[in-house]
């Protein structure tokens, strides 16, 4: 179990792509897990068997609603999915065209742009 808990915390840390969905996806990958083995647990007990139904109910409704809010961001805010690195540094360029007079401008300085609106980590 121990080992199960360091492995989740070891794949928290190498996640790089952080989208709208983000926070949704891990809140289905640690929830529904938890409250199905709850559920079928608590179909063992007589006194616990009440609550079976509506654990299994809630853990199906937030998939559910992962992809019903993964279907509304893919044809309504599909930029909402890219990383935040994307998100920035397509700001970034697009600040740059609309600033853009008939001047040339030096690629390292795009790209000294956009590594200064990176995140850093």
């Amino acid at each position: 179990m121990q080992s199960l808990i360091k492995g989740a915390q070891h794949a928290a840390e190498r996640l790089t792509v952080k989208s709208a969905l983000n926070p949704l996806l891990w809140l289905c990958g640690i929830l529904t897990p938890v409250l199905m083995t709850a559920a079928f647990f608590f179909d063992r007990s007589e006194t616990l068997r009440a609550f079976c139904g509506p654990l299994v109910f809630v853990a199906l409704g937030l998939v559910s609603l992962t992809v019903v809010a993964w279907f509304y961001l893919a044809l309504f805010r599909p930029d909402k999915l890219q990383s935040e690195e994307y998100q920035l540094r397509q700001q970034a360029l697009l600040l740059i065209q609309s600033n853009t007079t008939t001047q040339a401008i030096d690629p390292a300085q795009i790209a000294g742009l956009i590594r200064s609106v990176t995140p850093r980590r």
